[in-house]
C-alpha cells in the first residue's frame, strides 16, 4: 500500500502553498453573463478519486474513478426575483438528472421553489457537496435528505436569525446514493428514475411532508446555529420508506474550529400498520481550518438498527420467499433483517489550493458493521482532486 499512498501524499506536498508563494484567488468564479434583468451562470464540478477499501489496511483493493462530472446552468431573471437551476451528472457509467427547479422570491422571508430538488431535511444536507470532507457520511445514506419532486416555501429573517423551509414532495428518492440503506436492509432494490440513459419507472406518488426550522446567532466570538427537521410520509412503502424522520442539529464555530452535531431517528410502519422506531443515527464533524489553504476534519457517524426493524425486515423477506426460487431469494434476501449497527470513523486532510475551486482531499476511515453473532471491520482510503468553477 505504501507506494500507492506515496503518490497522493507527494501531490499534497506539492500542492500545498508556501508562505512565500504569490497570492492566489479565493475561488474561481462564479461567472455570470448578462445583466440584472436576465443573466446565466454556467458551472462545472469535477472530482477525480483514487479509492482503496478492504479488511486489511496493508492490502486494500484500489480503484481510480471519475467520482463526479457535473455541469450546472443557473439563471437569474427580473433582478433575481426568479432563479432556475439545471444540474446534471454526466459520468459515463451513471448519467442522471440531479436538479431541475425554479425559485420565485417574493421577499427574503418568502421563496417558492418547484421541481426536482433537495428536500429540506437537515441543514447539514443543504451544503454543497464540494464542501464535504470527500463525500457524504454513513448517516446520509440511511436518513437522507434526498432529491425528490415537489414544491416548498423557504426563507429567512436576518434580524432574528430565524429561517425555515417546508414542502410537499412525491415520496420517492429520485436518484441513487442517499436515503437508500433502509431498502437495502430489507433486501429491496430501488430504481433510479433520473437516469438519462435507462430511467427506472417512477413509483406511485405518495405525499411526504418535510420541514426544517433554523436559528443562527452569535455570542461574542462563538457562532451557533440550531435546526430541527421533520419528515412525515403519509403512505410509506414498506421496506422502502421511513414513515417519520426527525433530526435535531447543532453547529458551533469558534475561530478556526467548527463542530457540527446531527441526531437522527426514523420510524417504520410495520406489517400491522403500526409505527415502530426503526433506526437511530448520530453524526459528529469537527473541522479545524489551519489557514486558508489547509483544513483537518475528524468525522464519526453511527447508525443503530432496532430489533423492530430487523424483525419486520425478516418477516418481509419470509413473506416473499414463496414467490421466488431459492437461489434468487438467497441472493437478494438472505441478509435481510441482519443489520444491527454501523460505524464510520474518519480523518481527512484538505489542501485548498484555490478555495473549494481547486482542492486536494485525502481521508482514512475505519468501518465497523455489526450483525447478530458477527462483526466486520474494514478500512477505506480516498484521495480526491476537485475542480469547481
Amino acid at each position: 500500500m505504501a507506494p500507492r499512498l506515496a503518490v497522493p501524499l507527494v501531490l499534497l506536498a506539492l500542492l500545498a502553498p508556501t508562505r512565500g508563494a504569490a497570492q492566489v484567488p479565493e475561488q474561481l468564479g462564479p461567472y455570470w453573463f448578462g445583466d440584472a434583468r436576465a443573466r446565466v451562470r454556467p458551472a462545472l464540478f469535477v472530482q477525480l478519486q483514487l479509492a482503496g477499501e478492504g479488511a486489511d489496511l496493508g492490502a486494500l483493493a484500489w480503484e481510480p474513478r471519475l467520482r463526479r462530472l457535473r455541469p450546472v446552468l443557473q439563471s437569474s431573471l427580473f433582478e433575481g426575483r426568479v432563479t432556475t437551476s439545471l444540474h446534471l451528472e454526466l459520468r459515463p457509467d451513471a448519467p442522471e438528472l440531479v436538479d431541475l427547479w425554479a425559485d420565485v422570491r417574493a421577499d427574503d422571508a418568502l421563496h417558492l421553489r418547484v421541481g426536482q430538488l433537495k428536500t429540506p431535511f437537515t441543514r447539514f444536507y443543504q451544503q454543497p457537496f464540494i464542501e464535504l470532507a470527500v463525500d457524504w457520511p454513513l448517516t446520509s445514506r440511511w436518513f437522507g435528505g434526498e432529491h425528490q419532486l415537489g414544491a416548498m416555501v423557504h426563507g429567512e429573517h436576518a434580524a432574528s436569525g430565524l429561517g425555515y423551509a417546508a414542502g410537499v414532495f412525491g415520496g420517492q428518492a429520485r436518484r441513487n446514493g442517499l436515503a437508500r440503506e433502509l431498502a437495502r436492509a430489507y433486501g429491496e432494490q430501488l430504481g433510479n428514475p433520473s437516469r438519462l440513459d435507462a430511467p427506472a419507472p417512477s413509483e406511485p406518488a405518495h405525499p411526504e411532508l418535510v420541514a426544517r426550522l433554523d436559528h443562527a446567532g452569535r455570542e461574542g466570538a462563538l457562532r451557533h446555529a440550531m435546526s430541527f427537521s421533520a419528515s412525515w410520509d403519509l403512505a410509506p412503502a414498506r421496506g422502502r420508506d421511513f414513515a417519520l424522520r426527525l433530526a435535531p442539529e447543532l453547529d458551533l464555530e469558534l475561530g478556526a474550529l467548527r463542530w457540527t452535531l446531527v441526531g437522527y431517528a426514523g420510524w417504520i410502519e410495520d406489517a400491522r400498520g403500526g409505527l415502530a422506531l426503526g433506526a437511530l443515527g448520530a453524526l459528529s464533524v469537527l473541522a479545524w481550518r489551519a489557514d486558508r489553504h489547509l483544513a483537518l476534519v475528524l468525522r464519526y457517524a453511527r447508525v443503530h438498527v432496532t430489533r423492530a426493524l430487523r424483525d419486520d425486515a425478516r418477516a418481509h423477506a419470509d413473506a416473499v420467499h414463496a414467490t421466488m426460487d431459492d437461489e434468487a431469494w438467497q441472493a437478494r434476501y438472505a441478509r435481510a433483517g441482519r443489520e444491527h449497527a454501523h460505524h464510520e470513523l474518519g480523518v481527512a486532510v484538505e489542501v485548498l489550493v484555490i478555495g473549494r475551486s481547486l482542492t486536494w482531499q485525502t481521508d482514512l476511515s475505519w468501518l465497523h458493521d455489526e450483525a447478530p453473532g458477527e462483526a466486520r471491520e474494514g478500512w477505506r482510503v480516498r484521495s480526491q482532486l476537485q475542480l469547481a468553477f
